[in-house]
């Protein structure tokens, strides 16, 4: 303890162990006159002091932040205790057991711990304390800053697209200050209109896709220092819009059913469907709600209905709202039942009875029926006039409970004929698909022999012969065979095949014609049908086959080496189709007769000309030639004349067979068919080519208008047929021009124009190589058969 000041007062300073801590005690002079003064008891009363950690009147701290507070008492004796107390704002002693706020200590020191602070923890805390008696207290105000918080605003934003947006940051902060920035950190200009910024949100008005993107949201609080950079993004949201009507498949029972829609929008649409209202769901359902469509695996005929396909895209927005948007379209859809025939009634009666033969098809929308007949191609319904064959034709159409319906038509037969005995196939068809069903006709009649195929047949000696009936009837005929009223059984002579079948017995008698029974074999048989319905007879009459007459015949298109014969047929065939023809020939003077034959031209063709080409012959000779027709009995007479050759000459002009348009882009292989020789051996052929211009749209139009270059020419050795033509320009015109060669001299010429290919794989090709020659076993004379060609025949 030093002295300070002596003015009647003495002033002592009194040190703590801290030597921040002092503590001045006055003394009065007066009151120690006299006195033996003790300073240590008087230093240790003074220095009995409440403090408080930390030492300041007011503390501001944030919401959500822990506090401690410390009281304590310096000075006192180990036996001596302070009765330290804290209270809190609303004067409450606070203990170790009150709640969130509790206080620890030990000895004469206690502390004041809030954990977290909370809105009305603010306020004033007391510690009081008691020293030498004496009551003490010392208070802390404590002041709550909730800080920045930004309340229910999404970072990312999505308002519809060409709208006033509203775009929240909804802040909640004491004496704050917002300002919104773009993402780049730009300050965003109000001043345009625009923008209208707002306590707790951004306008923008008119929002269009260019205002995609991200923005800032800054939060200022000078007197905290406090920041928040709250960063939001910003996608406009469009509306769907379909993008083309809905399609859905036909929808058949049984079938799969696909229904789609299409919209836009951003984010993208999602789909739902309803039926009739309904939300459609469940397993029987397949629902892409992405891409826009359902499928039904198996549609069912109660499925028909309204289908509304919704295509949304509304999101939650700010504040309760709700962005985007949904379109929906509606169609109505019919479920189609393919058609099935029900029943279909037959008919079985006696000729000349009326009948109905009825067919009922059932389908959604009504099927429509028809009738056909078996064997022919034409199908009749009540929509056509007319009859079916003597048939009427009645047709009528019934909705039936289930909203499907049921079709019936009659074919309605006045008066049954046998000819109506048939199968009938009854079709039923709707837009969904057909089925058909047959039917029959059974009519009950008497034999005819309607479909016997003649009243006279021929036969010949030493020959097999076949006389058929054939007889109609239902039921199935009886069939007996006689002649001059004499039944005929099977013998060394008549045998009698028979064969049922539908509706008909074909009855085969089998004579065998000799030479001696010739003179009483033939004559009239007579064939007798036998039913329940009666007996009838039909009677073919035996006739013998004889050769044919004599053929028309006369040269034609002579050469040195060969001559064309035109053979018409004989006027009576003798009773037997001609096989073909005998043709003899010979040399005038000689005796050497060579004979050949001629065959018939199909008899498909309708040619009943046989055109024959002899070949072989000597130059400037007549020969003798005879001509004879064969059917199944012999030859006919022959019928004769003279032909000559001509002198040998030049070879016929070639005929081309190869295509014009080529293969290949730098070469083309010409080919022609063999000409006449003129009666000298081809030697072989002069080509020339050369390129040209041409007009004409096809192949057979081509003409040659401008010639470009001077013509190649090559001669091929030899009996060839075609030839290679090599160095050639892709997508071209050549003309080329073919002579044929023999001993007296060129054919004329024959020309072709073709053209080869633009280029790319080239195709390949070679010339075909010359004929092999067969040999000849008549050097000087032979006739060879070669080939049918619009009916001619060539001989060799």
């Amino acid at each position: 303890m030093s002295p300070l000041y002596d003015s009647g007062l003495k002033k002592y300073r009194a040190h703590h162990t801290s030597p921040a801590s002092s503590v001045t005690i006055q003394v009065r002079l007066s009151d120690i006159n006299g006195e033996k003064l003790d300073f240590s008891d008087i230093l240790q009363k003074a220095c009995q002091e409440l403090l408080m950690e930390p030492d300041v009147d007011k503390l501001v701290k944030k919401i959500d932040e822990g506090i401690k507070l410390t009281c304590s008492v310096d000075g006192l004796a180990a036996d001596e205790s302070a009765n330290l107390q804290w209270f809190d704002a609303s004067g409450t002693q606070v203990t170790a057991k009150t709640g969130p706020i509790k206080v620890s200590g030990y000895g004469n020191k206690l502390s004041l711990m809030i954990p977290k602070l909370r809105n009305g923890d603010e306020g004033s805390y007391s510690c009081k304390a008691t020293i030498n008696g004496n009551p003490v207290e010392k208070s802390l105000a404590i002041e709550l800053y909730k800080g920045i918080t930004i309340i229910d605003s999404p970072k990312k934003q999505r308002p519809n697209i060409n709208t006033d947006a509203f775009i929240e940051c909804n802040v909640d902060a004491t004496s704050a200050s917002v300002d919104w920035l773009y993402g780049d950190e730009r300050p965003i200009d109000s001043t345009n209109g625009r923008f209208i910024q707002k306590k707790d949100g951004l306008v923008i008005k008119n929002i269009t896709e260019e205002d995609n993107g991200k923005y800032f949201c800054s939060v200022n609080v000078p007197s905290m220092g406090d920041f928040l950079q709250y960063d939001i993004t910003i996608e406009v949201t469009i509306p769907p819009k379909s993008s083309r009507p809905a399609t859905f498949s036909p929808a058949v029972v049984g079938k799969k059913f696909t229904m789609s829609c299409f919209a836009t929008g951003d984010p993208q649409p999602i789909f739902s469907f309803y039926k009739d209202d309904q939300y459609l769901e469940g397993s029987r359902y397949i629902i892409y709600d992405v891409n826009g469509r359902l499928e039904i695996e198996k549609i069912e005929a109660t499925d028909s209905g309204e289908y509304k396909c919704v295509a949304s895209n509304i999101k939650d927005g700010v504040r309760g709202s709700k962005t985007g948007g949904k379109i929906e379209e509606i169609v109505t859809v019919e479920v189609l039942i393919p058609p099935r025939i029900t029943s279909i009634t037959d008919i079985s009666k006696v000729e000349r009875e009326p009948g109905e033969l009825t067919c009922v098809g059932e389908g959604n929308p009504a099927p429509d029926l028809t009738w056909k007949k078996f064997g022919s191609d034409v199908a009749f319904s009540s929509d056509q006039s007319g009859t079916l064959q003597g048939a009427t034709l009645e047709q009528k159409k019934d909705q039936l409970p289930d909203g499907s319906w049921k079709s019936e038509l009659k074919l309605i037969f006045a008066a049954l004929k046998s000819s109506d005995t048939n199968t009938y196939t009854c079709t039923a068809t709707n837009s969904a698909g057909s089925a058909s069903e047959n039917g029959s006709v059974t009519v009950q009649f008497k034999p005819n022999f309607d479909d016997t195929p003649y009243t006279q047949t021929y036969g010949w000696a030493n020959h097999r012969s076949e006389v058929r009936c054939i007889a109609n009837a239902e039921p199935e005929a009886f069939i007996k065979w006689s002649r001059h009223g004499e039944n005929i059984a099977d013998n060394t002579t008549f045998q009698i095949v028979s064969k049922p079948g539908q509706g008909t017995m074909t009855s085969d008698l089998m004579i065998a014609v000799l030479l001696d029974n010739e003179d009483w074999i033939y004559g009239d048989y007579v064939c007798s049908a036998e039913n329940a319905h009666g007996t009838t007879t039909q009677t073919i009459t035996f006739t013998k086959a004889k050769p044919p007459s004599t053929v028309q015949v006369k040269s034609d298109n002579p050469t040195p080496t060969s001559v064309e014969l035109i053979i018409s047929p004989p006027a009576d065939n003798g009773g037997q189709p001609v096989l073909d023809y005998k043709i003899e020939y010979n040399l005038q003077g000689s005796a050497d007769v060579k004979t050949t034959r001629a065959s018939k031209p199909p008899s498909s063709s309708g040619e009943q000309r046989t055109v024959a080409r002899i070949v072989g012959l000597e130059a400037d000779k007549t020969y003798k030639v005879a001509v004879s027709a064969r059917n199944n009995v012999g030859y006919g007479s022959s019928q004769s004349l003279n032909v000559e050759t001509p002198k040998v000459r030049p070879p016929n002009p070639v005929s081309f067979t190869s295509t014009p348009s080529g293969p290949n882009a730098d070469f083309y292989i010409i080919s022609w068919a063999k000409p006449l020789t003129g009666g000298s051996p081809i030697t072989g052929y002069m080509i020339s080519y050369n390129k040209v211009e041409v007009k004409g749209d096809s192949e057979s139009s081509w003409a040659v208008t401008k010639v470009l270059d001077k013509p190649i020419k090559q001669e091929a050795k030899g009996d060839i047929t075609s030839y290679r033509l090599e160095r050639l320009e892709p997508n071209t015109f050549y003309q080329a021009e073919v002579k044929a060669i023999n001993a007296l001299g060129e054919s004329d010429a024959r020309q072709l124009i073709f053209q080869t290919s633009k280029g790319g794989k080239t195709q390949i090709e070679s010339a075909a190589p010359p004929p092999t020659p067969k040999p000849n076993t008549n050097p000087g004379i032979y006739i060879d058969q070669v080939c049918t060609v619009g009916f001619h025949s060539y001989i060799k």
